[in-house]
Formats: C-alpha cells, sequence, structure tokens
C-alpha cells in the first residue's frame, strides 16, 4: 500500500485552542451526566446522552467504554467487545473493562479472549482472587489441565478460607467444606461464575442466606497452614459439602482432620461419607430384606482396554451379564454401560476417558426392574425414584420413566409426557409415597438410609421386576452428591414442591445440629416466574402445511430396494466410533500407519507424507468447524445466496421469544442457536406450555435461541466431497412395509432381523412405537399390502430410523451445490427439507455440516449397496492436503512496507482483511450473525472467523492443548523447549513455511528486525510450524541467542505459539509498517497477486462542511486512501474544498467514494 501527495499537508487547517477547549469541556460534561445515570442504575437513559457524545468525539474512550456496556447488557456482545476493545487501546488499565472483555468474550465461547483478558485483568490487580478461579476454570473448560492445575493452587494458597463478613447479623454461622483439587471445574457461561461439575452438591446455594452466614473452606492445603482454622472461632456448625467417597477420598481424609481440630456438630460427616462407597454399601446391607443392594467390584487404578480389563474379572467375581459398567466420580449418568454381549459392547468412550489417567471402574450386578403396560403398548418401560434422607427422615422426590436403563429427566420427559398417566403416577408417589410403594417397603429404605450415618443424601431405586427378585426394592445409588432443584424447577410442580419440603427439612437439620432457635426460613422459590406465559399475549392457532406424507411414502415405497446384507463387515465389534473404525480399515488394508491423537485425531502417514482426519474427515477446517456450529451464520449464508430456508428469529429472552411463537401461524422448531447433533433441540411446538419446554430445553445448551417454521418434508442429507455431489440419502423415521400377511410385531421382527446384520442399523434395533399407538393401531393389527406403516417419529438411527439411498432431481442438485459452496470444506453434508418427493416441490435448506460429516450411512444404507468414500477420502486427502512428515526448509518472505493505517490498533485483523481483499477485487462477505467472520471468493476459497482461516486445520489448535502431543511432536521435528541462557524475545509471523514480519523486544519496546534476520530462523520457525501440523498462519515466540548469524541447537527455542494473532500491531503503532495480511494473501492464494484488473482513475471534489470542529478532513483523506489500498493525490483548491485524484482497483474506489457518501461531514461536490 502506498499514499502520494503533490500538496504539502501544511495546507490542513489547525483549530483554535480556545475553540478545541470548549469541545474538551463539553466532552467532559455529557461524561459526567453519563457517569452520574450509570452510577443510578439509569443506564438506559443514558442513550441520547452516550450518542451525542459520540457524535461529538467518535473515538472517545469513555464513551466507548460506556457505549460497550450498554451493549453488553442489551445483549449485543458483538458489538460489545467491539466498543470495549476499541476503548482498550486508550484505557488499558482499566481492570473493569477487561472483567467485562473477559465475560463477553466467554458467553461467546471465544475463551482464548477471555483468558488473555482476565490475564491482563491480573497484571493490573494480581491478587484478585476471584480472577485467579475464573482463570483456572476457563482452562480446565478446554482442557489445558496444566495450566488449570497451577491456578487451581495459586488461588488455593491465596484463598484457603473465604470468612462470611456478615456472621455477627446472621442467627446461624456455618463453615462449608470443599475441595479445589479433586474435583472438576468448568465456567457458567450465561452467569460467568466458575462452578465445580464433580465431587460436591448444591446445598449451600439453596439455603437461607438472609439468615444463615456461610464460610467456605477448601481442605486440599490446609494442613500445611493449620493457623487458618484459628480465624474460624465462630463457626456454629460444619456442612461437609465434599460428598464423593471415590473421587475425593484423601479430600474427606483431610476434612476429617479439620473436624476433629473444630470440634463442631458436622452434618454429613467426612466418614460417613467414606463410608458410603458402593462397595462398602454392599457390604453393609447386602443381606437386608426388603432391598437388594447389587453387588458391586471396584478395580482400582487401571489404565487400557475396558473389555480386556474387566472380562476375567466377571467370572472371578460371580457377575452375570447384563451388568453396569461405569467409572467412578461421575454424575449424571455418564460413563455408564449396560452390558448384554460382552464381546461386542462399545466401550469406545470409556476407553477414551481411561487413556487420560489411570480411573476407578466398577462392575456392577444388574437386576431387572423395566416393565411393560397396556398404557404404552411395545415399550419398555424403566423407572427410577429418587428419595432424600433428611436428619433421620425419608421424603419422596420424583419418579423419572424413560424408555432405557440410564434414566434422566432428558430422555424420561418425552415418554412421560407422551403418556401422561406416568405424570399422575410420579405425582402419586410425591403425595404418599408410603400408599405408592407399600408402607413396608417404604420403612424399610427409611431404616436402611438411617444405617448410613449420612444426614443429607439421596437414594435412587425401583421395584424389583424378575420373578426371583419380586417384592424387594434394587438400591441403583446412595449419594450425598445429588443436587438439590427447588430454585431449578417451575414454582408450584409437584416435584419442585417436593424438593421445597426436602430444603425446609434441611433448614431445621442445620438449627438442630447447631442447637440454635429455628426461625421463619426463607427457602427459594421456583423459576416460573421468569417463564411465566403473558395472559395478554393471545397465541395463534398453528395450522399445519399441506402434508404430502401419504404421497411421499408411496412414492418411496416403489422406489426402495432390498436391504443387503453387512454382516461380513468387520465393524460390529467396535472399540471406537464406526466413522474412525471405517477409515482405519481402509488404511490398513493399504498399509497406512495411524496414530490416535486426543480429540478424536486420526493421523495417518504413508512413507514421507501425513494426514490428519478429524472422525472422518480431513485436515478440518478451524473456520468451517466455528461457522457452521453457529446456525443463526448458516442460515445468513443461505438467504444471502438465495438458497429457501425455514422463516425464525433468533431470541434471547423467554418473553420476545414468545411473543414471535404466539404471532406464528406455524408449527414451529425451537433449538439453539450453536449445536450439533440434535441437541436442545425441539419439534412440532404449538402450544404455550410446549414453547416453555422447548424453550428449557434450547436455552441449556445456547445463549441464544431460534424460532422458525416446521417445515413438513422428508430429510435429505446429499453429500459433496471436493465441491463434487457424491450421494444423497433420506432419512426416514421408523417404519415397516405391510404385505397383507403379517402383523406389525412380526414385520418389525424381520426388519430387526435386517438390521442386525447392518453394522451401523444394529445400534438402532426397532423398540418403540410411539406414532403406532397415536394412530390409534397396535402391534396385532395387520397392514395391507405396500401399506408404509410410521412407527417413531426421530431421525436418529439409533431410534430405529432409516438411511436410505435417493436419487435427487437435477434442480434440487444445483441448488444444493450452491449450498455445498458456501463454506470453503473438503467434505460437506447439505440438509434440506423436501415437501413433496416425487416432483422435488417445497425445497427447505436446513444446515450445512462442513467439518465432519458422518460417512456410514453411506458405507452402509438401510437398502441398497453403499459407497466407498473412506477410499475415496483417503485416496484424495494424501493426493491434494498430505503433510511432509520431514523437516522442511523455511524462507524469508518479508511483506511489502506501506504507511501507517492510523495511530493506534482500532479494529483487529477481520477488517484489514476484509479491505485489503475488497481492494485487490477478490469477492468479500462480511456476515451480520457474526461480526468476525468473513468468506472471501465465489465459491468460498477462503474463510476467516475469529482470527483464524480456512488454512488452520483443527488438529494445529488441539495439539496445543495436549501437553504431550505437543512435546512428542517438538521432539521429532528437533524443536529445543530449553529457553538459551542468554538472548532476546523475538515474534515472528508464519504463513505456512514462509516468515513474513519479525519484531524483536528491545530497549524502547517491539522494533520490526525482518530485514535483519539470517535465514536460519525462517528454516527453525518453519520447523515448529509443521511441528504443530502447519497452520496457515501462526505468530512464533522465540527466544534466540542472536538475530544475524546461523544457530546452533542451543541457541534458540519455541516458547509460545498463537493461532489467533491480532495482525493489526503489523499496521500500527511502529514506525513502518508492514502489510503482512497482503502477504498471507500471496502465501494462501497463489493467483492473489494476479487477482487485479486493470487500475481506474477517479476525480472528484469534496468539501468539508464544518460540522465537526475536530474534524481534519486531509487526515481522514490520508487515513483512507491507505485503508483502501489506493495511489491518489490531492490539493486543495478552496478553503475546505479539495480536488483529490484516485487511481487503482474498481471495488476499492468504489468502497471509498461510498465512505465518502456515508460521512456525514464531508460532501461530494
Amino acid at each position: 500500500m502506498s499514499r502520494k501527495s503533490t500538496k504539502k499537508k501544511a495546507s490542513s487547517r489547525q483549530l483554535p485552542n480556545s475553540e478545541l477547549s470548549d469541545i474538551t469541556l463539553h466532552a467532559n460534561e455529557l461524561l459526567v451526566d453519563i457517569k452520574r445515570l450509570f452510577d443510578k442504575g439509569m443506564d438506559e437513559t443514558a442513550d441520547p446522552t452516550l450518542e451525542l457524545l459520540l457524535a461529538l468525539d467518535p473515538t472517545n474512550a469513555e464513551a466507548l467504554y460506556f457505549q460497550g456496556r450498554r451493549q453488553a447488557k442489551k445483549g449485543q456482545i458483538d458489538y460489545a467487545i467491539n466498543s470495549l476493545t476499541t476503548a482498550s487501546f486508550q484505557l488499558p488499565d482499566r481492570p473493569s473493562l477487561y472483567w467485562l472483555l473477559a465475560m463477553l468474550y466467554t458467553q461467546k465461547q471465544q475463551d482464548r479472549g477471555a483468558i488473555s483478558a482476565l490475564h491482563r485483568f491480573l497484571s493490573m490487580k494480581p491478587d484478585d482472587k476471584n480472577a485467579i478461579w475464573h482463570l483456572a476454570a476457563l482452562y480446565s473448560t478446554n482442557g489445558y489441565s496444566d495450566h488449570s492445575e497451577f491456578w487451581l493452587k495459586r488461588a488455593i494458597r491465596a484463598n484457603p478460607v473465604n470468612l462470611a463478613t456478615d456472621s455477627e447479623t446472621k442467627r446461624l454461622n456455618v463453615l462449608v467444606l470443599k475441595t479445589a483439587r479433586e474435583t472438576t471445574w468448568s465456567i457458567d457461561r450465561k452467569e460467568f461464575t466458575p462452578i465445580m461439575t464433580e465431587g460436591h452438591n448444591n446445598l449451600p446455594s439453596v439455603l437461607d442466606n438472609q439468615n444463615i452466614a456461610l464460610s467456605y473452606i477448601y481442605v486440599d492445603e490446609i494442613q500445611k497452614h493449620p493457623e487458618v482454622l484459628r480465624r474460624l472461632s465462630k463457626i456454629d456448625l460444619i456442612y461437609n459439602n465434599i460428598t464423593d467417597a471415590e473421587r475425593c477420598e484423601a479430600a474427606l481424609e483431610k476434612a476429617a482432620w479439620i473436624c476433629k481440630r473444630l470440634q463442631r456438630p458436622v452434618v454429613n460427616p467426612p466418614s460417613a461419607v467414606l463410608a458410603a462407597s458402593r462397595e462398602q454399601n454392599y457390604a453393609r446391607f447386602k443381606d437386608e430384606s426388603g432391598i437388594i443392594q447389587p453387588l458391586s467390584v471396584r478395580i482400582d487404578n487401571i489404565q487400557g482396554n475396558c473389555r480386556d480389563i474387566i472380562e476375567p474379572l466377571i467370572a472371578e467375581h460371580g457377575l452375570k451379564l447384563p451388568l453396569i459398567v461405569r467409572l467412578a466420580g461421575f454424575q449424571g449418568g455418564r460413563f455408564m454401560h449396560k452390558v448384554h454381549d460382552l464381546a461386542r459392547h462399545d466401550f469406545s468412550d470409556i476407553d477414551r476417558e481411561l487413556a487420560k489417567k489411570p480411573q476407578t471402574l466398577y462392575l456392577i450386578q444388574y437386576h431387572a426392574v423395566d416393565y411393560q403396560s397396556e398404557k404404552a403398548p411395545g415399550i419398555d418401560l424403566y423407572p427410577k425414584y429418587r428419595a432424600f434422607i433428611v436428619g433421620g427422615s425419608l421424603y419422596p422426590v420424583h419418579l423419572f420413566t424413560a424408555n432405557s436403563f440410564n434414566v434422566h429427566k432428558s430422555n424420561a420427559d418425552p415418554v412421560m409426557e407422551a403418556h401422561p398417566w406416568l405424570i399422575e403416577q410420579e405425582r402419586d408417589y410425591c403425595q404418599d409415597p408410603a400408599e405408592h410403594l407399600g408402607r413396608a417397603q417404604w420403612e424399610g429404605l427409611e431404616a436402611i438410609m438411617q444405617k448410613t450415618g449420612l444426614d443429607y443424601a439421596g437414594v435412587d431405586f425401583a421395584p424389583a421386576t424378575s420373578p426371583e427378585d419380586s417384592g424387594r426394592l434394587v438400591i441403583f445409588e446412595i449419594n450425598p452428591a445429588m443436587r438439590n432443584w427447588v430454585d431449578g424447577l417451575p414454582e408450584g410442580d409437584h416435584v419442585q414442591a417436593a424438593w421445597h419440603i426436602i430444603t425446609r427439612a434441611a433448614h431445621h437439620l442445620f438449627a438442630t445440629k447447631a442447637d440454635v432457635p429455628e426461625w421463619e426460613f426463607i427457602i427459594p422459590a421456583g423459576h416460573g416466574e421468569s417463564l411465566k406465559i403473558p395472559a395478554e399475549v393471545i397465541c395463534k392457532e398453528k395450522i399445519r402445511a399441506n402434508d404430502s406424507r401419504a404421497q411421499n411414502q408411496a412414492w418411496l415405497t416403489h422406489h426402495l430396494e432390498e436391504p443387503k446384507d453387512f454382516s461380513a463387515a468387520p465393524f460390529f465389534d467396535l472399540k471406537h466410533y464406526i466413522d474412525e473404525e471405517i477409515l482405519t480399515h481402509e488404511a490398513t488394508s493399504r498399509g497406512i500407519e495411524l496414530i490416535r491423537r486426543p480429540s478424536r485425531m486420526l493421523e495417518f502417514t504413508k512413507g514421507r507424507q501425513q494426514v490428519v482426519f478429524h472422525i472422518n474427515a480431513p485436515r478440518v477446517p478451524i473456520d468451517v468447524h466455528l461457522m457452521e456450529r453457529d446456525k443463526l451464520l448458516v442460515k445468513e449464508l443461505l438467504r444471502r445466496n438465495g438458497l429457501p430456508t425455514p422463516a425464525g428469529e433468533a431470541f434471547i429472552d423467554f418473553q420476545s421469544g414468545y411473543g414471535y411463537f404466539a404471532q406464528c401461524k406455524r408449527p414451529q422448531v425451537v433449538k439453539p442457536s450453536d449445536g450439533f447433533a440434535s441437541r436442545g433441540v425441539t419439534i412440532d411446538v404449538t402450544t404455550p406450555a410446549q414453547f416453555r419446554n422447548a424453550w428449557q430445553k434450547a436455552k441449556k445448551v445456547g445463549r441464544t435461541v431460534i424460532i422458525e417454521d416446521m417445515i413438513q418434508g422428508e430429510e435429505i442429507r446429499l453429500y459433496f466431497h471436493e465441491g463434487e455431489f457424491v450421494e444423497a440419502r433420506l432419512r426416514a423415521p421408523a417404519f415397516i412395509i405391510g404385505n397383507g400377511a403379517n402383523t406389525v410385531a412380526e414385520l418389525i421382527e424381520a426388519k430387526n432381523t435386517y438390521r442386525a446384520k447392518n453394522p451401523v442399523t444394529i445400534k438402532g434395533l426397532i423398540q418403540q412405537t410411539p406414532v403406532l399407538e397415536k394412530a390409534g393401531r397396535c402391534l396385532d393389527d395387520i397392514p395391507a399390502k405396500g401399506e408404509w406403516v410410521e412407527l417413531g417419529e426421530g431421525r436418529m438411527v439409533a431410534m430405529g430410523s432409516d438411511n436410505l439411498p435417493l436419487k435427487v432431481d437435477e434442480s434440487v442438485l444445483e441448488m444444493a451445490t450452491r449450498a455445498a459452496h458456501l463454506l470453503p470444506s473438503r467434505a460437506c453434508g447439505v440438509d434440506m427439507f423436501v415437501e413433496e418427493l416425487e416432483h422435488s416441490d417445497g425445497v427447505w435448506f436446513t444446515e450445512i455440516n462442513s467439518s465432519t460429516p458422518n460417512i456410514s450411512a453411506f458405507h452402509f444404507p438401510s437398502t441398497g449397496l453403499g459407497t466407498a468414500l473412506a477410499k475415496r477420502l483417503l485416496t484424495h486427502a494424501f493426493e491434494t492436503s498430505a503433510l511432509p512428515v520431514t523437516p522442511q526448509k523455511g524462507a524469508l518472505l518479508p511483506a511489502r512496507r506501506c504507511q501507517p493505517i492510523s495511530k493506534t490498533a482500532s479494529d483487529f485483523s477481520t477488517s484489514y482483511l476484509h479491505m485489503i481483499a475488497c481492494a485487490h477485487n477478490l469477492f468479500c462477505v462480511r456476515l451480520e450473525a457474526h461480526s468476525d467472520a468473513l468468506l472471501i471468493g465465489a465459491p468460498a476459497q477462503l474463510g476467516w472467523i475469529e482470527g483464524v482461516s480456512t488454512h488452520t486445520a483443527l488438529e494445529s489448535v488441539e495439539i496445543l492443548k495436549h501437553t504431550e502431543w505437543l512435546q512428542e511432536r517438538l521432539q521429532k521435528f528437533d524443536i529445543p523447549s530449553d529457553e538459551p541462557n542468554a538472548g532476546m524475545d523475538i515474534k515472528v509471523l508464519m504463513a505456512g513455511s514462509y516468515l513474513l514480519a519479525a519484531h524483536a523486544m528491545k530497549t524502547g519496546g517491539w522494533e520490526d528486525v525482518t530485514e535483519s534476520l539470517h535465514e536460519d530462523i525462517a528454516d527453525v520457525a518453519a520447523r515448529a510450524m509443521q511441528a504443530i501440523y502447519s497452520p496457515g498462519h501462526a505468530l512464533l515466540t522465540l527466544k534466540l541467542a542472536s538475530l544475524e548469524r546461523p544457530i546452533e541447537a542451543n541457541e534458540w527455542a519455541l516458547k509460545f505459539v498463537d493461532l489467533q494473532p491480532d495482525l493489526s500491531v503489523f499496521y500500527s503503532g511502529i514506525d513502518r509498517p508492514r502489510d503482512v495480511i497482503s502477504g498471507l494473501l500471496s502465501v494462501w492464494w497463489p493467483d492473489y497477486e494476479h487477482n487485479v484488473t486493470q487500475p481506474i482513475v477517479q476525480q472528484l471534489k469534496i468539501m468539508d462542511r464544518g460540522q465537526h470542529p475536530e474534524f481534519d478532513m486531509t487526515d481522514w483523506l490520508n487515513e483512507q486512501i491507505n485503508l483502501h489500498v489506493l495511489e491518489g493525490h490531492y490539493q486543495m483548491v478552496e478553503p475546505d474544498i479539495l480536488d483529490i485524484h484516485l487511481e487503482g482497483q474498481p471495488n476499492a474506489i468504489k468502497t471509498l467514494l461510498s465512505k465518502f457518501d456515508s460521512t456525514p461531514f464531508i460532501e461530494r461536490l
């Protein structure tokens, strides 16, 4: 970039000092008003004043700061981040700004930004305990275990005890014991708070905080600092909140030491928690009449293949199949399997967890509790009762009933909503458990719970249904870690009412144990008010569009192929996901070596070439991986390109979302904007109650909820590879086709026989028929010959659905091909609904899966022959995107010098990339749904989001999260990690193996040293890039003994890798900046330098309107000419009027003229 001017800048108009002072004074007065309103909590009324101040001074740092706060409060996260970041260059020492940035980046799931903001915050407030906890939680959430452990240690040492500051005014002072080291940390993105997900319960959070003072102590380091206990003299009661005997054994022993030293009453003594492990419960209660405490075998410190470990133990301990296999220390049914066939069972998720570190595994004898009912024909119902012991009394909680053994609210809700009598059954249990179960069984269970010695704990159980166990209760789990949901359910719900009684009983327990008088306990309310359906909003009746299912089914019946027998395929006994196994089998048959990496990465090596697949796709671009999960962004892309997508809007708050839903005329789909695999999605929402439930389900997955029209039709996925259509599959919910002779039950049995011969569909044998019952039919019906009988609703294979090969109409294929080219990916699955199949009418696009579209459904369709995608993918990957396994030479390719764009960086890399691409006539779209996302080229050849491009693959991101993997690769490419004794830090910007720019830390700050580097530096930097799988670009921090001579092995080290560097620093704040973005584009895009048309010349005249006293027209013009990469000169022909001559690319001139027209302070003459 360059600029020419024939007129010296001395011609620019200078402001008188008095005028400048008046402006400054006026701005300060406005700021005083804004601050006053913010301090009073009246920030909404500050908007007009804020708008006036920004019109007067668009770069006023304080105004931008307050604007960012307002935008954050209104949920405009992208705008808030932009405002606060811009303000941060002038307010680098304001902690509150960086705290707010950290919160906003966390809500956007841009955790690198959040972590960086917290580091800046801590550089100003190094002892801020809250920030240290947040940093530890964010590192843990992102899998950086070493970093998380470092910050946890620092947090515990800095703050082992958190004493209540208001204990003098409270009725009861409670010390809560916790562990930070023997739990799992994550971040609550909505509330921006660190949370412990294992090893504790949430009882302290629902206690009466107006009358109970809670102090907290982390037991992990307390024995090294016993003097801390002297500060706890005013404690009335200890609540041991360490609840997991398996995960937290060491912490419980430390908790017992504290309890002994303090000599206070204890709720849930550590010894009672330690005694409540599965094996000890079995030893204590195995001979109790009336209950079954299943045999439980604990295996400690195991690592390796789960099947190989447990096979000899089954016979050794007298266990029988089926049995339960689960990892210790995880709640909510995670890593819990019911095993019927040991040889064929898939243990891959447990194996991946065991690969991380040695763990404890449990083998638990399974006892049948499932039953069938005429009210739910064809369904095996699995009940799970929950009760709580509080102070020696047993209270009912809920009765969940699902259609699988691993019962949770998420899989029980759909079953219970479909069969309301199950809800009434739960209500009966909550109101009178002794009447519901039988008084002898209920009182027997209460006696068992009293024997545990626990004051506050839950028990999950169900009546046994096998003949040999009849009349007994099967204990699933006795656990003090179970959470209290008194404030997490709608007010007035019968389960919420049960929790209310339990919470009140817990308060009574605390007061009694502490020997303090009781008071009128304040119990948290349910959340019903926040999701209250507004009575004044009338919900329109949802009218279904013409349903073409019958025509579609008739058409499909005549086009279906016969199912094939794939029983010879080697994919039934799987240790990993089937897509991975298909690729592995293909690679092995061709002599290709495989190393399994973390995060489901498959590293294939053939000779001197290497390719990394993520699940089933090679070199998955990280930008595509991020973009495709953003459903709002995908909808925008589809709409921009004229492709039909269901009408809908996105909302953050319930009331606005409900207002939109109420006025919709069609049934709606409610889903989170960020997600995959149907998580949080509810279809066919027609009533206010359904909408509330769907909203809650979506909110559990993401902050923003999309509400859109439900399309009634057939769901089709088209698979594309390198832009070329391969094949299509129709996803059909479970069905059978009648033959006029056999019953529905017999036809299901016959179909399941074929499904069991297919390695994909064997995972989803048809067991449930909810649609059949809704249609008023039963399993004994005999369908007519050729009649299509619907059985299920879901389109997942596990729910009995089918993947049917389909020939697609040319018009549909043309639109799908356009959709496949919207994101720059190698493999792509385009999802659509077609309302009427025979004539391809009513086509609606819903999603683009451009990173890891499923391939197993194409290898093993429900009918017809498969397509060998794995062979095609591997062959093409090694031909087009393989990386060399031996070190390659690097090269110095200094980016050309340019004029400074501005005195300080203003808008990060995305804006500069957008401007420079446009200036070189590249088609470039900046997306509204994500302010930091770009697509360049038509069709898209380069994507950019959050600072990473299509040329950076997911493996480059993942390796930086896993220390062992990274160290192995660094050693392979001879990258030293021990720093030399002397030297300097240097930051080098790499594009593949090319070094574009380098800054070294000198006495006066960072200095450009690109031209003085020895070529060896490019070589070592290129090796470092290879070690992390050659990302498209990265900023490497190296420690070098010298810049200008050859480098010995012990004279350098790699210190840090930044895959999302802020490129604006190369354009601003240093002398003689470099146009590194043009350098990147020239490396990424070989035709980039040639993608320039004949320059055009534009002459025009502009006038300064004089509306802004601080606006300098010539300064502004110099900046714009540089920004848009133009040649130009100007001269002042009259006061405040310039003649301008511009020369450059048509797009660049067009963009600049548009800028002229939109700037209020100038006028084109």
